[in-house]
C-alpha cells in the first residue's frame, strides 16, 4: 500500500524505505515487502539525495535568475544566441558527463537487486526501454514539427512533443489534434523559455502552469521544465496541477537518480528521468553528426545492459540541422528487437499497472 501521508522531501527515514522498496516494486520481479528487508541506512540517504531531494544549487539558481533578468531585455532572436552562450559556458563547469550506468542512483539500485536476488522486469516484453521527446522551444522548433513528424511516421516511431504556451509561436489546435491522431504524445514545456522557471515560488509556478494548462488544453499532461530548472515548489506545483509526470532530472550532467522511472513520495507524480539530449551533443560537445550517433548508441547501449530506460530529447530545429544523425537513429532503433519504444505517457500506463492493490 501506498503511503499516502507521506510529504516529498521531508520523510522520515522509515517512510523514505517504504517509498524506496514502492518504487524498486516497479522494477524488480519481487514484492514491496521482500524489497524493504534487503535496504540498509546508506541506501535510504543515497535515494533521499539523489531521487527524492533533487534541487539545484544555490549558485546555479543565482546565476539562472540574473541571466534570465537580462535576457527578459533582448530580442527574441538575441535571446537564443546568449541563451546557447550561457548553456554552453555552465556546461563547461559541470563535472564529465555521466552514462546512467555510472549515476549513484543506478549503482545503488543494482546492488539492492543483488542483495535481493531480484531480476528487473521486461518493458513491453522487451529487455529495456526507448522515449522520444521533442522539446519545441522556439518558433523555427514549431515550424518543423510536421516535417519531423513524416520523419518518424516513415519509421513507425511516436514521440512526446512538449510546447511552450507563450513560446513566441501559436499553437495551432489542428495541429494538436493531427499529432493525437496520429498517436503522438502532448506534452507541457511551461509558457515561456523562462530558464529560472523552477525556481519561482510555487503559487506562482502554479500559476503559470494553470495557464499554460488551459491555453492548450492539456490533460493528465507530461511536463519538461524550461532549462531543465527543478525545485520542491516546482514538484508540488505539478501536482497541485494535475501532472502526470516530470521528466526534467538530468542525468547526463548532474548524475541524479537513474534510468528508471519513480513515484515522488506524496505527490502522486511520476519522475522519467532524462538521459541524454541534443544539445549537448552539438552545443556543449561540438560532435559531427556520426560522432553524436555513436554516443547516443552508446548511452542506449549501456542502458540496456542495466535493463532501465532511455529518456531521449531532441529539439525539432536541431534535428533539422542534422537531419543525417536523426534519420540514422531512427533506423538503428527499428532493428533493436529488445527494445521498447514507446511515449512517456505509455511508460507510466505499464508502470502505473504494476501499483498495488489498495
Amino acid at each position: 500500500m501506498m503511503a499516502k501521508d507521506v510529504q516529498v522531501f521531508t520523510a522520515n527515514d522509515k517512510s523514505l524505505k517504504e517509498w524506496i522498496a514502492l518504487n524498486l516494486s516497479f522494477i524488480f520481479d519481487k514484492s514491496q515487502l521482500e524489497i524493504a528487508s534487503h535496504i540498509n541506512q546508506e541506501d535510504v540517504k543515497v535515494f533521499n539525495k539523489y531521487f527524492f531531494s533533487v534541487e539545484d544549487s544555490f549558485l546555479e539558481k543565482w546565476f539562472r535568475a540574473g541571466a534570465q533578468r537580462c535576457l527578459n531585455q533582448m530580442s527574441f532572436k538575441n535571446k537564443w544566441l546568449v541563451t546557447g552562450c550561457l548553456k554552453r559556458l555552465r556546461n563547461s563547469f559541470h563535472k564529465k558527463p555521466l552514462f546512467p550506468s555510472q549515476c549513484a542512483g543506478t549503482k545503488v539500485i543494482l546492488d539492492i537487486a543483488k542483495r535481493a536476488n531480484a531480476s528487473i522486469r521486461p518493458w513491453g516484453g522487451k529487455k529495456s526501454a526507448v522515449c522520444i521527446t521533442h522539446d519545441v522551444d522556439t518558433p523555427e522548433c514549431y515550424d518543423f514539427i510536421p516535417a519531423l513528424v513524416k520523419i518518424e511516421k516513415q519509421y513507425n516511431i511516436r514521440s512526446t512533443f512538449n510546447f511552450l504556451t507563450e513560446g513566441g509561436y501559436k499553437i495551432d489546435k489542428p495541429l494538436l489534434l493531427s499529432l493525437t491522431s496520429n498517436d503522438f504524445e502532448i506534452g507541457l514545456h511551461g509558457t515561456t523559455h523562462n530558464a529560472a522557471f523552477g525556481y519561482l515560488e510555487q503559487g506562482k509556478i502554479e500559476e503559470a502552469i494553470a495557464r499554460a494548462v488551459k491555453a492548450g488544453g492539456f490533460n493528465a499532461f507530461g511536463f519538461r521544465s524550461p532549462a531543465l530548472s527543478i525545485s520542491p515548489n516546482l514538484l508540488r506545483a505539478l501536482a497541485k496541477c494535475g501532472a502526470r509526470y516530470d521528466s526534467t532530472v538530468s542525468l547526463f550532467y548532474k548524475g541524479w537518480g537513474s534510468c528508471f522511472p519513480y513515484l515522488f513520495p506524496g505527490l502522486g507524480v511520476w519522475e522519467l528521468p532524462l538521459c541524454l539530449q541534443d544539445d549537448v551533443l552539438f552545443r556543449d560537445m561540438n560532435l559531427d553528426q556520426e560522432e553524436a550517433f555513436k554516443l547516443v548508441v552508446k548511452c542506449i547501449n549501456d542502458v540496456k545492459q542495466i535493463g532501465g530506460v532511455c529518456m531521449l530529447n531532441f529539439h525539432p530545429i536541431i534535428v533539422k540541422n542534422h537531419l543525417g544523425f536523426y534519420e540514422k537513429l531512427m533506423g538503428y532503433l527499428i532493428k533493436q528487437t529488445d527494445l521498447w519504444i514507446g511515449k512517456g505517457g505509455d511508460l507510466i500506463a505499464l508502470m502505473e499497472e504494476r501499483l498495488p492493490e489498495k
